[in-house]
């Protein structure tokens, strides 16, 4: 089962403007506020007196819903471009963060009262 969750992350974004060098680039730190799914994964399943997992670990999924442009620091992206960012973001560096919001609002959810 899946559940919906929201984050906000600053990208580093490397262009280059006409006429600059191949080997030269800009940066932009723009803000994002990415929606997505996430799906628990699950630990390995190992048989009490086994010595190997049978069935493997399946790590979380981490689907992009959309991203939604907080400040662009100067550029104006479209939103094609804004979801590949949140995208990649999602893919490296952002997918722990992810898990990690996900399992918090889980957490606070149960914990309401």
């Amino acid at each position: 089962m899946s559940s919906v969750h929201t984050i906000d992350a600053e990208l580093e974004i490397q262009f280059r403007l006409s006429g600059m060098p191949d080997d030269e680039r800009e940066v932009a730190y723009p803000k994002v506020r990415i929606t997505y799914s996430f799906t628990k994964g699950k630990p390995a399943y190992t048989p009490r007196g086994e010595y190997a997992p049978i069935d493997p670990p399946e790590p979380a999924e981490v689907n992009l819903v959309t991203a939604t442009l907080i400040d662009g620091d100067g550029l104006d992206p479209t939103q094609v471009q804004l979801d590949e960012w949140a995208q990649d973001y999602l893919d490296c560096d952002g997918y722990d963060r992810a898990c990690d919001a996900a399992h918090d609002d889980e957490y606070a959810m149960r914990n309401v009262r």
